[in-house]
C-alpha cells in the first residue's frame, strides 16, 4: 500500500456509494462546467436549484463513453471493454491506457473539441479536467 495515492482515488470517484447516472451542464455559456451524479443527487439539486439546460440520463451498462460541446451531450454505451475497444479504435487505437489518457486531457471548447468521460460499471475511470461530480 506505499504507492497508493489518496487523491486520484477520490478524483476518480472510487468513494461514490451510488453509481452514475445523469450527465449535465447548466447553459451553453456555461457548458465548460459539466456535472455527473447519482440520480437521487441530481433530483436534490433540480428541487434547490431548478432544471438545468441540457441534461442526458445515462444508461446501465458497462462502459459508457460520454462527450459533450456547447451543443450537445452524447452518451454511446458498450456491453464490454472489449465492445468499447473496438468501436474506438481508430480513436484510441484499441488500448484503454490509450483511451484514459486521452480522455484526461479533453477539453470542451465549442464545436471544435469535446470534453470527455469514461464510466466503467457507473465509475469515471477516465474524465475531462472540466468534469465535477456530485
Amino acid at each position: 500500500m506505499d504507492n497508493f495515492d489518496f487523491k486520484k482515488y477520490l478524483a476518480e470517484g472510487k468513494l461514490l456509494k451510488e453509481s452514475i447516472d445523469v450527465a449535465y451542464f447548466w447553459g451553453h455559456d456555461d457548458y465548460e462546467n459539466f456535472y455527473l451524479s447519482s440520480k437521487s443527487e441530481y433530483d436534490q439539486e433540480v428541487k434547490d436549484d431548478g432544471e438545468p439546460d441540457t441534461v442526458k440520463m445515462i444508461p446501465p451498462a458497462k462502459v459508457n463513453y460520454i462527450h459533450w460541446n456547447d451543443e450537445f451531450i452524447r452518451v454511446d454505451s458498450y456491453n464490454s471493454i472489449d465492445e468499447f475497444l473496438d468501436e474506438t479504435s481508430d480513436d484510441f487505437g484499441g488500448n484503454i491506457n490509450t483511451a484514459e489518457e486521452i480522455i484526461n486531457d479533453s477539453y470542451p471548447d465549442g464545436s471544435s473539441s469535446n470534453g470527455e468521460v469514461l464510466l466503467i460499471d457507473g465509475k469515471v475511470v477516465a474524465k475531462s479536467s472540466a468534469v465535477k461530480i456530485k
